[in-house]
């Protein structure tokens, strides 16, 4: 079940001397760490539709809370949440006690956080990218969770698939 979804979708031209893009992102998570491996789980997808890809697929992804990389979908059940969280949220907006979510302040509405992580995926230069940034609950629609997404760029060197880091 998908409940209480927000998404945005970005259409970019690719630079012609650009085979691959990355941006920086944190997922954020009033469910950590109490929901920890239940059915709810919300969850964030990045989803590319390039010429590059066989098919649109999701292109963040996480490593399983014991370490290997299963490409499965960031939730609260991966390995990059931090136990507290340790990374620093000043001028991201969800630092300020004024801005609230369901009249809890930002900054003490959250479990925890990814950190931030790094997705690098590849591109075909000069053609037309959509990528669909989504986050929404699965089997509730309560304990809210966010994404912050920032630092967009373009390289000129190639990669051989999506790949997230922290």
């Amino acid at each position: 079940d998908e409940n209480d979804r927000a998404y945005t979708t970005l259409t970019l031209t690719v630079p012609s001397n650009a085979p691959s893009f990355s941006f920086q992102f944190m997922f954020l998570s009033a469910e950590y760490k109490e929901w920890v491996q239940s059915d709810y789980n919300d969850t964030f997808y990045a989803v590319l539709h390039s010429n590059a890809l066989e098919e649109p697929m999701n292109i963040s992804f996480a490593p399983a809370s014991g370490g290997a990389d299963t490409l499965q979908p960031m939730t609260i059940n991966n390995g990059y949440f931090e136990d507290p969280i340790v990374t620093d949220i000043t001028n991201t907006g969800f630092d300020e006690p004024d801005d609230y979510w369901d009249g809890v302040p930002y900054c003490t509405s959250f479990g925890s956080g990814t950190g931030w992580l790094t997705t690098q995926a590849p591109c075909v230069p000069g053609e037309t990218i959509t990528i669909h940034f989504w986050v929404h609950d699965e089997g509730d629609n309560a304990y809210n969770s966010t994404v912050i997404i920032d630092n967009w760029q373009w390289y000129t060197t190639s990669v051989d698939g999506p790949v997230t880091s922290k």
